[in-house]
């Protein structure tokens, strides 16, 4: 199994799974699982392949056993009832990761992981992910860390996402989310800068990132 680039981001209340796509071994899909994807490319099956792998057994650390995750037309997972889940995955030819961070329901309404190859976020791209205010932020920052920080908020911003949209079922870009690092402690707090009911404009989540075996990876929970 791949090392362990989650831990320490979430509580004991979230299960997370992680592996290698090119080397570690991987359950085979379920029929229902299969037959949502049936025309896939063989590299996005291979991290749909991974991804329920993943999130099987985070599931099973939490005592669910032997269930299909499927997907529902917008793409998101279709996870147990009475839980919720954020899948994640990054590669290259050379390298590849996935992940999966499930928790029970009662204990949170939504949760977002991200994970992103450590390195930095090309300059071009900027103008479209960051903020004015974010890109400020970075220019206090000395040059050789302003490129892998970017790509940190950029992480935290997927990981966002993906934990509101449990929530809210909106889909946001990228302008719609300011986020803060506190290089101190490996944390983050990001605001909506738009409503998303039932979450208000303003509305603040907070979330912890790692840089650990090569991957940046972001996590957010949503009491």
């Amino acid at each position: 199994m791949a090392g362990k680039v989650l831990e320490g981001l979430f509580g004991s209340e979230v299960a997370c799974a992680e592996v290698d796509l090119y080397r570690d071994p991987l359950g085979e899909l379920t029929a229902e699982e299969a037959a949502a994807i049936p025309r896939a490319h063989p590299d996005r099956l291979l991290e749909y392949r991974a991804g329920r792998h993943c999130a099987r057994v985070a599931l099973a650390r939490l005592g669910v056993h032997s269930v299909s995750i499927p997907r529902n037309e917008d793409r998101s997972p279709v996870w147990p009832e009475g839980f919720i889940g954020s899948i994640t995955h990054s590669r290259t030819r050379e390298r590849g990761w996935c992940a999966a961070c499930v928790t029970r329901s009662s204990h949170a309404r939504g949760i977002g992981v991200d994970g992103e190859l450590d390195q930095p976020l090309e300059r071009k791209l900027w103008p479209r992910i960051l903020l004015d205010t974010e890109q400020a932020w970075l220019a206090t920052r000395p040059e050789p860390e302003r490129g892998d920080l970017a790509k940190v908020v950029f992480s935290a911003k997927e990981a966002i996402y993906k934990c509101q949209y449990l929530v809210t079922r909106t889909f946001l870009e990228f302008a719609d989310v300011h986020v803060a690092l506190s290089l101190e402690d490996g944390s983050f707090e990001a605001e909506l800068r738009r409503s998303a009911p039932p979450l208000d404009a303003g509305f603040s989540f907070h979330g912890r990132y790692a840089k650990r075996d090569g991957i940046i990876a972001t996590a957010v929970l949503l009491r």
